[in-house]
């Protein structure tokens, strides 16, 4: 039925439905098997993919996006011909929220920290729909989390083409 809707059943979805349905004694040989759906396959990647994503698509529009040799808190410097951006690129498997915070160096369960306007420029975020956003630290400074619905306005295009 989800397919017909043209809706996207998440993986651990179906297999909590499939768990829940086995204790009621309903059977679910009807249902969809559980692998996960190339899409979601490759979502899986998103984190490791989202640095280069960001640097093609700058430089699809004709700017110059380079790596910081040293550890920074941001993850890209970005020449836009009068001015150059600290980039720090995030990404997130949901479209609803994402975590902009930070762990300082050195601490891996440590806690979050916001980013500062002198650190970074820009957010360039992804989410589990490969929209796209490029938000101001202005808009954001402070922050550790924020929801994408309350930032449309900064979406500026999708990757999606990449996956499909």
């Amino acid at each position: 039925m989800a397919e017909a809707l043209s809706v996207t059943v998440p993986r651990q979805m179906r297999i909590t439905i499939r768990r829940h349905a086995a204790k009621l004694g309903i059977p679910t040989d009807h249902l969809p098997d559980d692998a996960p759906s190339p899409q979601e396959g490759l979502l899986r990647h998103l984190r490791a993919a989202g640095t280069t994503i960001a640097a093609a698509w700058f430089t699809l529009r004709g700017h110059a996006p380079s790596l910081p040799l040293e550890a920074q808190p941001y993850d890209l410097l970005v020449d836009m011909g009068d001015v150059v951006q600290r980039v720090q690129v995030k990404t997130c498997m949901t479209k609803r929220e994402v975590t902009i915070g930070r762990r300082l160096p050195g601490t891996s369960k440590g806690a979050l920290v916001p980013y500062g306007i002198d650190e970074v420029d820009a957010f360039f975020l992804l989410d589990g729909e490969l929209s796209i956003f490029l938000i101001p630290i202005s808009e954001v400074a402070g922050k550790l989390r924020i929801s994408l619905a309350k930032h449309r306005r900064f979406r500026v295009g999708s990757a999606i083409s990449l996956i499909r």
